[in-house]
């Protein structure tokens, strides 16, 4: 379900935030979830909190917040990390605690892990660039608070919107960056010291088996430095595919190639064939 309201969604978060900063946890860590828009993030993020030995801590931390090239939450096409109130919401995340975000790469985030390395696990969350696409399309579309949909909506048909989306422009001064530029910004993370990358397709229940669920969690909670027994992994199995965010549409894998004509699925295999590489995707339609 959508809440098509900001304001009662930021009143919830608000109150689940300072409800998770009362809880005491056992897991000594913190943990740093970065993901393109539309990767499942919240799919990493229940499955995490299943376990009672941490917690989500309820914030997302917004680019805009941290871009000093801009702090209005509708004109972020550029971004510019500013380090140190950066590390300032690092450093206030408390032990235990997951916080989640959807930043481009900057070369300086490096540098801003510095001096708490060993005490953050940082995780980058990835799903095939045409099924983020398609989720984009479909949320951007739905969402009537988005800051772009009304001019979305505003284009005669699907096939203009899915132009828009596609190869980027501008309509009635809302910017729409082409989707390549935009993925390309946050493959940088591949790179990123000590980053542990996950793919969407190996923890979603529509994607995969449970013995197969379990070997890839088992070698998260490796990185993670904690132990997996079957009474968390029960925990997770049964929060996996059940608890789902007010942004979930569908989920899975491969929706892309029912929902797109062929001529379609030939445009956007053409230009996401890059980010599909990159982030170890097949370019087979």
């Amino acid at each position: 379900m959508f809440f098509q309201n900001n304001f009662i969604r930021t009143i919830l978060m608000y109150g689940y935030q300072n409800l998770s900063a009362l809880k005491k946890v056992e897991y000594e860590k913190k943990i740093f979830i970065n993901s393109i828009p539309k990767s499942g993030t919240h799919l990493i993020t229940n499955l995490l909190d299943a376990d009672k030995r941490m917690l989500n801590s309820g914030y997302h931390l917004k680019k805009y917040t941290v871009n000093l090239l801009s702090n209005n939450e509708f004109e972020n096409l550029k971004f510019k990390l500013d380090k140190e109130k950066f590390s300032r919401i690092l450093e206030k995340n408390k032990k235990g605690r997951l916080i989640s975000t959807h930043l481009p790469w900057d070369s300086n985030f490096d540098n801003s892990f510095l001096g708490i390395n060993t005490i953050y696990k940082k995780i980058f969350f990835v799903r095939d660039p045409r099924d983020i696409f398609l989720s984009e399309f479909y949320y951007i579309k739905n969402l009537k608070r988005h800051f772009q949909h009304d001019a979305f909506m505003s284009l005669t048909n699907d096939e203009e919107r899915f132009k828009i989306l596609l190869y980027g422009g501008r309509i009635k001064d809302i910017p729409f960056k082409s989707y390549s530029e935009k993925l390309d910004e946050y493959c940088g993370w591949l790179n990123c010291k000590d980053i542990k990358v996950l793919k969407y397709e190996n923890f979603a229940s529509q994607c995969v088996e449970e013995d197969r669920l379990y070997d890839n969690l088992k070698d998260l909670f490796i990185y993670l430095e904690l132990k997996l027994d079957e009474e968390i992994f029960e925990d997770i199995i049964k929060t996996n595919g059940s608890k789902k965010s007010y942004t979930f549409r569908k989920g899975g894998s491969g929706g892309w190639k029912e929902k797109l004509s062929s001529e379609q699925k030939l445009r956007m295999n053409e230009q996401l064939e890059k980010a599909c590489r990159v982030l170890d995707y097949d370019t087979e339609i």
